[in-house]
């Protein structure tokens, strides 16, 4: 009886193992390192912008990004859009944001509910302020929910 257990743990163990690298494989990401501020901007504060979206479930997925800046700002804000392809236009169908005072380095993590077969992205906007500004985008590779 005990072999039995301790070989059904065993499988379950290398069963749980292949699953999450097959998942982290499939997690299309984002990165945005050194590009040029967007329209509006006035300085040059933020190092990188980054993040990902991965499907958790059957009609979930995850999402989490981060920024960091080159030193302290004042403020930092970061805002999370889920979008759906639509007509061939993307859609928000969700948003988050979080900001920080006083800091160099903003992240985020969340969960959001989708369709079974669409289509959806990950949309990153990062805002620093320092006496100057500086917004940053970064859109992810496409998802399709199974």
């Amino acid at each position: 009886m005990k072999k039995n257990l301790l070989s059904l743990t065993l499988m379950v163990i290398m069963l749980m193992v292949v699953v999450n690298s097959f998942a982290v494989a499939q997690e299309p990401t984002l990165s945005l390192e050194k590009s040029l501020p967007l329209a509006g901007s006035s300085g040059f504060l933020i190092n990188y912008v980054e993040g990902t979206i991965a499907q958790s479930g059957s009609n979930m997925v995850a999402l989490s990004a981060s920024t960091s800046t080159n030193s302290t700002v004042d403020l930092l804000t970061q805002t999370l859009y889920l979008q759906v392809l639509s007509s061939s236009s993307w859609v928000n169908v969700s948003t988050f944001s979080n900001s920080a005072y006083n800091t160099d380095y903003i992240s985020d993590f969340r969960g959001a509910y989708v369709n079974p077969g669409s289509t959806y992205r990950l949309l990153v906007v990062s805002h620093a302020t320092d006496g100057t500004t500086d917004t940053r985008e970064a859109y992810s590779n496409t998802i399709t929910i199974q």
